[in-house]
């Protein structure tokens, strides 16, 4: 679409990187930052943001953002849109094997329910909108939770 930016925000330079191999011979504009979240969250515009995606990034930090300093970011209206590894999966499976260049490694995400992501959510006044489970089989492997600010 004609005037859409994305911002990248990533913690790993070689993510960065890859976000960025991934978008040639693209039509989208892209800013790509490296740095943290919560770093990020810090310094970012107020009410600047149509949407921010979340997308398998809680269960690989420490803790989760200040939803506050999230819904800051967002235009009136804007949506918080959260995709994560359901809580009850990780407990089941709470390591993802994985092999990078010929090495396997183990990766131990931390469990983050979608409760928890509402209250918190809530708390900073953003407005639940619409959950969806994802399903593998017969597992809810994951969740999406879209949150719409004042």
């Amino acid at each position: 679409q004609a005037g859409m930016r994305w911002e990248y925000v990533d913690a790993s330079a070689h993510m960065a990187r890859q976000f960025n191999s991934n978008l040639q011979g693209t039509n989208l504009k892209t800013s790509c930052n490296v740095s943290d979240l919560h770093a990020f969250l810090g310094t970012a515009q107020k009410g600047k943001y149509d949407v921010v995606l979340l997308s398998l990034v809680l269960t690989s930090l420490g803790h989760n953002p200040e939803w506050a300093k999230v819904a800051a970011c967002l235009k009136s209206g804007g949506r918080l849109i959260v995709a994560d590894i359901d809580a009850t999966y990780t407990a089941q499976n709470p390591y993802y094997i994985i092999e990078v260049q010929g090495r396997t490694h183990a990766l131990a995400p931390r469990a983050v329910s979608l409760t928890q992501v509402y209250n918190e959510a809530k708390q900073a006044g953003l407005k639940l909108e619409h959950t969806q489970p994802v399903v593998e089989g017969t597992v809810n492997y994951a969740y999406i939770a879209e949150f719409s600010a004042p």
